[in-house]
């Protein structure tokens, strides 16, 4: 998920370690060798030896979502 995305806590000091935060994820990501997930060996096989090409039927069926037809229920 994303540094300070949806789902955490927000308050003043909840935006200040977010931003402590997401820099020093970006610093971590910028020291690593693999960097862009479509770059990645084992998904470029995946997709050579499974799912055919981006977008795919059976990607789209396997990968995505449509979060408009999900039902949510209060779970307190």
């Amino acid at each position: 998920g994303c540094s300070g995305g949806g789902g955490q806590p927000i308050s003043i000091d909840d935006e200040e370690r977010a931003e402590r935060r997401g820099k020093g994820l970006y610093a971590l990501d910028q020291k690593m060798p693999l960097r862009l997930s479509h770059r990645n060996p084992q998904i470029e096989a995946l997709y050579a030896e499974f799912l055919g090409n981006p977008l795919s039927e059976k990607a789209e069926e396997l990968l995505h979502t449509d979060q408009g037809a999900w039902e949510v229920t209060d779970c307190y």
